[in-house]
């Protein structure tokens, strides 16, 4: 999970291979980037995967997005006294 993360932080051309336990975490947070197709059931399907370089212009202007809800979220929801 955690390397998956970092690799859309810091722009790395990846794969994710998902296993039941971490599903859900990580399908939804590449499904909000738009990287689905980075994901793997099996070791067979990572060097397909790796033939389609991500678009990380794409990916960074989505991100973007992400982090300014998280941001307004919290200053809505964390008390400031």
């Amino acid at each position: 999970y955690h390397g998956t993360l970092f690799s859309i932080k810091y722009n790395k051309e990846f794969c994710t291979l998902i296993t039941p336990d971490r599903k859900n975490k990580l399908q939804t947070i590449l499904e909000k980037m738009g990287l689905e197709n980075r994901l793997a059931k099996f070791a067979n399907e990572v060097p397909k995967i790796f033939e389609d370089k991500i678009d990380y212009n794409r990916v960074n202007m989505q991100l973007e997005i992400e982090i300014k809800k998280s941001i307004k979220y919290l200053r809505e929801n964390i008390p400031n006294d």
